[in-house]
């Protein structure tokens, strides 16, 4: 085990530009190969960005899609509508069931999952590239070994985020930009707290999970005022 803990480094320059490139082609081919072979999930459920399909979840988003757009339709209504009192007492408004944060079923509206499930695919390639290129800088900064960088980018977990479309991934993203931002000594304490806000309470609309940052951030801004 030693040997992994004294690798010579190589004499290339910002070698963690290389392995960024290395796991977003790796990332690109996963992706590609899925489309042909597709991957089966927990349940044997096939996992491909061209079916829209995703982990057994994904039935209650895009029930919530559907409340979602129901909602979005009355509101739209009742806003144009001639009578101030029907705005007021309209049945859009109130009874609302419990729902998940409305993040994720806009993104399944507003790519159309259901009938182009490529193109929610497609960003979540894009954005599972952008998350593994800000996180291999930032370990590098904390001059991690070059050995490791690649062995992160490799991690199999990263790649079945990117296909099983749900909202893990981005949740993921969020939780990696509060980790850097939390980090970051250049900050000033209010700048700091204004994006921690803002992060927490993307993650509370994103995923009920959001709320461990919140009692986090909380604990966090008491202690550091």
């Amino acid at each position: 085990m030693k040997i992994l803990f004294k690798l010579s480094s190589p004499n290339l320059l910002n070698i963690w530009i290389y392995i960024v490139i290395i796991s977003v082609i790796a990332r690109l081919i996963i992706w590609t190969l899925a489309i042909i072979y597709p991957i089966p999930n927990e349940t044997g459920l096939l996992i491909s960005p061209i079916l829209p399909n995703s982990g057994i979840d994904l039935n209650f988003y895009l029930d919530e899609t559907i409340k979602y757009k129901t909602y979005f339709f009355n509101i739209y209504n009742d806003l144009f509508s001639s009578s101030f009192n029907h705005i007021v007492y309209t049945s859009a408004f109130s009874d609302l069931p419990i729902s998940p944060g409305p993040i994720f079923p806009l993104i399944l509206i507003i790519t159309d999952f259901i009938n182009n499930p490529w193109i929610c695919s497609f960003l979540y390639l894009i954005m599972s590239s952008y998350l593994i290129y800000i996180s291999i800088k930032w370990l590098n900064k904390k001059n991690v070994h070059w050995f490791w960088l690649l062995s992160f980018g490799g991690l199999p977990v990263p790649f079945w985020y990117m296909l099983n479309i749900s909202p893990d991934l981005i949740f993921s993203l969020i939780v990696t930009l509060y980790m850097f931002v939390i980090t970051e000594e250049k900050n000033t304490i209010n700048k700091k707290l204004y994006f921690l806000l803002i992060l927490t309470f993307l993650s509370i609309l994103l995923k009920p999970n959001g709320i461990s940052l919140f009692v986090f951030s909380t604990y966090y801004i008491l202690f550091n005022n």
